[in-house]
């Protein structure tokens, strides 16, 4: 089975995570003093902090999976992939302004993705990385075993890449 597995990411921001590491700690707390809630404080803490999202694609059943996972351990339903027109490598900017009364701040990200684009210019985010060849050897990964186009789009004018 040919399975490609695209970007993973944390399902619960940050200050949740931390939230986490605090439940497991208060559970040991607990145990320790014999209040056995601690288990259950334990048992939901991890998944505050391991507790993922992402993409597969299985490429010789020609189906994907958005899923919720812990370890290698998936959830979600596989769905059967609609007729892909072709794969596309684009860059995102993501900007974020922050205001406290008289401070001002703010904080630019920039990140490459490769996604699947099928009927009427709906897409599919596959994988996203800091790095464009990267990006764009995913990109050519998926064109090849998807069986269509590549168009790098992460410069000003997009150019079709011969497969």
């Amino acid at each position: 089975m040919d399975i490609f597995n695209g970007s993973s990411k944390h399902y619960f921001p940050p200050q949740f995570r931390y939230l986490g590491f605090a439940l497991v700690i208060a559970g040991g707390i607990m145990l320790i003093n014999m209040n056995f809630f601690g288990i259950g404080f334990i048992l939901a803490g991890p998944v505050l902090f391991l507790l993922k999202s992402g993409i597969r694609i299985n490429f010789d059943e020609w189906a994907y999976l958005e899923y919720l996972g812990i370890f290698h351990l998936y959830a979600g339903r596989w769905k059967k992939l609609p007729e892909i027109e072709y794969v596309t490598v684009y860059e995102e900017t993501i900007s974020q302004v922050m205001n406290v009364q008289s401070i001002r701040g703010g904080s630019l990200d920039s990140h490459f993705n490769a996604d699947l684009i099928f009927q009427e210019n709906n897409r599919l985010q596959v994988i996203s990385f800091p790095d464009e060849n990267a990006a764009l050897a995913s990109g050519r990964l998926l064109a090849v075993n998807l069986h269509t186009r590549l168009l790098d789009y992460s410069s000003r004018e997009p150019v079709w890449i011969e497969i």
